[in-house]
């Protein structure tokens, strides 16, 4: 080939190339380079689940089932479509058959094709002696996490009800900031098993269930 028809035919192909690019709307241009959120839901706990939620993070409505009355089965998955406009982090949260829910906060979907849910609950305790009436006992919090701590919640297992933060009902800005620690005060009523629950600045969460108080003094998050 001569060195004019090289140039004729390259000046062709960057011509098609701006007619193609032109021939796109500012929309479809801006959903290609667009990251994608979608991802894959992977159970791997031995329940079906039954409920499936992506909403994007902070959103305090779930809104409805991703499922829409399918179920995963115990070691399926399940593609979640999300649009592509340019929101990468996502809270996600599945129901089991059984009734457990468990929270993914603040997921960067992006950069993760899949999101595996587990299930895994720890081994029950052996349960300590009942605490004599009026006990109280102290439990350190320690942060190792790069967020800092927002709020702290302790339960008796089997409550439904987290109550109030034990880092200072009413104070916005209380918090436990990464490498640091608090000790709070526990009054055992009624057992020494309880549930606890962490919530970081970045909203993801933490949760220890069958956690015994008569026994445990520290509890380090991360």
């Amino acid at each position: 080939m001569t060195r004019t028809a090289s140039f004729a035919c390259a000046m062709a192909v960057t011509a098609l190339a701006l007619a193609t690019g032109l021939a796109m709307t500012p929309q479809a241009r801006a959903q290609a380079a667009a990251p994608n959120p979608s991802f894959n839901l992977v159970n791997k706990s031995t329940q079906a689940i039954k409920e499936l939620f992506a909403t994007p993070a902070g959103f305090d409505n779930w809104g409805r089932s991703r499922l829409e009355g399918k179920t995963i089965a115990a070691g399926g998955s399940f593609a979640v479509r999300l649009p592509a406009n340019g929101n990468c982090r996502y809270d996600i949260r599945v129901v089991t058959s059984d009734g457990h829910a468990e929270d993914r906060r603040g997921v960067d979907t992006c950069n993760t094709d899949d999101v595996v849910f587990s299930g895994a609950t720890e081994a029950a305790p052996v349960a300590s002696p009942p605490p004599s009436p009026g006990r109280t006992t102290r439990l350190k919090l320690t942060n190792n996490g790069v967020s800092p701590i927002r709020a702290f919640y302790i339960r008796r297992a089997g409550a439904t009800d987290w109550g109030a933060s034990r880092l200072g009902a009413g104070d916005a800005t209380a918090a436990i900031a990464p490498g640091s620690a608090l000790t709070v005060s526990v009054p055992l009523e009624g057992g020494c098993i309880y549930e606890l629950r962490v919530v970081f600045e970045n909203h993801q969460s933490r949760e220890k269930r069958g956690a015994d108080l008569c026994k445990i003094t520290e509890l380090p998050v991360k």
